[in-house]
């Protein structure tokens, strides 16, 4: 038996992400299940692709359109979890320097991520609803706003970045480490997005990732791919373990940071600030607020107090 070109593209992804899925679940299990590790996005993209490398195997001998759809689907929304990913590791050096970026925009990110993923796997299934039109047509409205989504938020992703390596004075060497991961990453993912850029907006029939010139899928879609998980999962291999003690300390810090006064010295505050020089441990909240409702709450309170105080 003959195994065609895009099979062996196929069955390499196969082999490929097996071990890929394990090691993001190891990281997973090192690390932490955090949604902002960005290990459990690791484990969510390897999957993705594992699925759709099986169902594409299947396609080959048994090109039914349930099989199809579910191979197209895991590859139209496999960019967004790369994506994540970026964002994920961002978001715990932004844990380690204390927080320069506020959370909120992590959330929103997040949020609107989610959005883009609704609207790729739509577009996921509208496209292999054309695949047996005799004009076979890329302009899925869908998918082509899904795309979008996303290279918006890989664009804001790699402006957090940039900004993060202003701080790089406040960040453990360890966590460093994240910062040159995502560097070493976002060369490759222009890639991957230009190639997912011109398959929805372009038109070219050679920019398909399914259907036609397997070439340009597998040097600017799988391998990308590749080399982008194996440096993520490099880089978890490699990075300490955070104690327990101090995964609790930076969560108090970051559900505290903005409405409690850096100087404060109030038991019914939280985590670690600084006083006369040196940081002093303090007794943590019986209630947690987090948010940009509940900051501007303590803003405007604290406010208030202070000019309260200032009367007396």
């Amino acid at each position: 038996m003959t195994i065609s070109y895009r099979e062996a593209i196929a069955i390499t992804q196969v082999v490929f992400f097996a071990p890929a899925l394990l090691g993001g679940i190891f990281l997973a299990l090192r690390h932490g299940f955090s949604k902002s590790s960005g290990w459990v996005l690791l484990i969510t993209f390897s999957l993705l692709h594992l699925i759709g490398a099986i169902l594409e195997i299947i396609s080959i001998e048994h090109p039914s359109k349930s099989v199809i759809t579910g191979a197209l689907v895991c590859i139209s929304i496999g960019i967004s979890s790369l994506t994540l990913i970026c964002l994920g590791l961002l978001a715990r050096v932004n844990q380690s320097a204390e927080m320069p970026i506020s959370r909120s925009i992590f959330q929103i990110l997040s949020t609107i991520s989610l959005a883009g993923l609704c609207l790729g796997v739509y577009g996921g299934t509208q496209l292999a609803d054309t695949t047996n039109a005799a004009n076979f047509t890329y302009y899925i409205s869908y998918s082509k706003i899904a795309i979008g989504i996303f290279t918006g938020i890989f664009v804001v992703a790699f402006l957090m970045f940039l900004f993060l390596t202003t701080k790089l004075s406040y960040i453990p060497p360890g966590e460093k480490r994240l910062l040159l991961a995502v560097g070493l990453s976002y060369p490759i993912l222009v890639i991957r997005f230009t190639y997912s850029l011109f398959v929805d907006f372009a038109g070219d029939k050679k920019f398909n990732s399914f259907f036609r010139d397997a070439t340009f899928y597998l040097c600017m879609a799988v391998l990308t791919e590749f080399v982008v998980v194996v440096i993520c999962e490099m880089t978890g291999f490699a990075l300490r373990k955070l104690p327990k003690g101090e995964l609790n300390d930076r969560e108090a810090m970051e559900m505290n940071r903005g409405h409690v006064p850096v100087n404060s010295t109030d038991s019914n505050s939280t985590g670690t600030y600084l006083n006369g020089g040196r940081r002093n441990r303090v007794e943590k909240p019986k209630r947690k607020f987090k948010g940009p409702i509940s900051w501007l709450y303590f803003q405007a309170h604290d406010a208030y107090v202070a000019h309260k105080e200032s009367k007396h």
